[in-house]
């Protein structure tokens, strides 16, 4: 519907400068347009490179430089002055062309449906329907997820948090400075990387599809915002039905990689290594009995406990999980020199019953480390969380 308030109507012009312009002018064209005066109630414009005169418009003459619309060519052009974008309808516009964020338990749903396929010998015929190169980018993204047993030294932990994505081109451009085959390595085990080559695969065989529902609600680690601890979600089907790719499966697991990938560029961005006091977020994925598991994180220096700039021994890290054994921990170490503290938070009272019951022995592992604990607690309940709210281009649940 065209803005009568806002409509230019261009004067006669000759049959061959019309038949000329009808060629490059289309119905619904958008094309730039300048005042260049007005005199009488006409306006001298140039459109498109080309000089013409119009009618007054019933909303006053427009700014110097604006858009138009081709709403008609005959008898003669009419065009419809674009309002330019305010700030919202920009924002607006730039979210919509953003990827979405889903909570990776989404992808870690589809993951556990999918892995015993892949794994199983008596599967081998459902694998096989598998497009093959979503079956490799599949195997490799699966063999990119730790055990929670393997992450029981402190080394073997810290690769897996640097192998969790947000830190991948920091890495790689490391590796590849120092070591061509360490980039290699990486780029093979690697969780973003692993994405990626999944994401490359399902994009020539399915198209995107509704993520599974409540996928989109949880929200991402933030560097303000309370952890939250994230439980197995149950996925409603798999890829492959009586051993027959299904597409709409396909789609939605290519919707829920785009998902966690657009989840860790936010981490990515929240993180900012040059600010005074640094802060990294990380979901580390971890593969436990017979599911997926995501572990929220975040690590940074504490503001609180720092004193001055040569205090480098004062740190936070907090944590968030759900277990399907022992339902949602929340967690807060802070580490001042050689002074630790822990606070635990468990959902459950049972829980809570066990995690106090080891604390005794977690004192000791860490004075055995060289380290003073001084607080070591575990409350029944978790934290109060305060409304999660949006601004700008980002939407917290969106």
């Amino acid at each position: 519907m065209v803005n009568l308030e806002s409509t230019l109507r261009v004067g006669s012009l000759a049959p061959g400068e019309m038949r000329r312009l009808a060629d490059a002018w289309r119905i619904g064209s958008v094309l730039s347009a300048r005042l260049l005066g007005s005199d009488s109630g006409r306006l001298r414009l140039l459109i498109d490179g080309t000089p013409v005169e119009a009618e007054m418009p019933p909303g006053g003459a427009p700014s110097a430089n604006f858009q138009v619309r081709v709403a008609a060519l005959a008898p003669t052009p009419m065009f419809e002055i674009l309002q330019p974008p305010g700030p919202a309808m920009l924002a607006a516009a730039l979210r919509a062309l953003l990827p979405q964020q889903l909570t990776q338990t989404a992808l870690l749903a589809d993951l556990g449906v999918i892995a015993p396929h892949l794994s199983e010998p008596r599967a081998a015929a459902v694998a096989a329907a598998l497009p093959a190169d979503v079956r490799t980018a599949l195997t490799a993204l699966l063999a990119a997820v730790p055990t929670t047993r393997a992450l029981e030294s402190g080394p073997a932990l810290q690769q897996a948090l640097r192998r969790t994505g947000p830190l991948l081109e920091a890495v790689l451009l490391q590796a590849i400075q120092t070591d061509a085959s360490a980039a290699t390595a990486l780029l093979q085990s690697d969780w973003k990387a692993g994405l990626l080559r999944l994401l490359g695969a399902l994009s020539h065989h399915a198209r995107p599809q509704p993520p599974m529902p409540g996928a989109a609600q949880v929200p991402p680690p933030l560097a303000r915002q309370p952890l939250s601890p994230q439980p197995r979600l149950a996925a409603t089907s798999t890829a492959t039905t009586n051993g027959e790719v299904d597409p709409a499966a396909l789609g939605r697991l290519h919707t829920h990689v785009q998902g966690a990938l657009a989840r860790i560029e936010i981490a990515a961005l929240e993180a900012h290594p040059e600010a005074a006091l640094p802060t990294w977020l990380i979901e580390l994925p971890l593969r436990h009995g017979d599911g997926y598991d995501l572990v929220q994180l975040r690590v940074g220096r504490d503001g609180a406990a720092t004193t001055g700039p040569d205090d480098a021994g004062a740190w936070r890290m907090g944590f968030a999980l759900d277990l399907p054994a022992l339902g949602a921990i929340e967690g807060e170490v802070q580490l001042s020199g050689l002074r630790i503290a822990v606070t635990l938070w468990a959902e459950r009272a049972a829980t809570q019953r066990r995690l106090d019951a080891v604390l005794p022995a977690l004192a000791t592992r860490l004075g055995a480390e060289g380290l003073r604990p001084e607080r070591l607690l575990c409350h029944t309940g978790l934290r109060e969380r305060p409304r999660v709210g949006s601004a700008g281009l980002l939407n917290t649940t969106a």
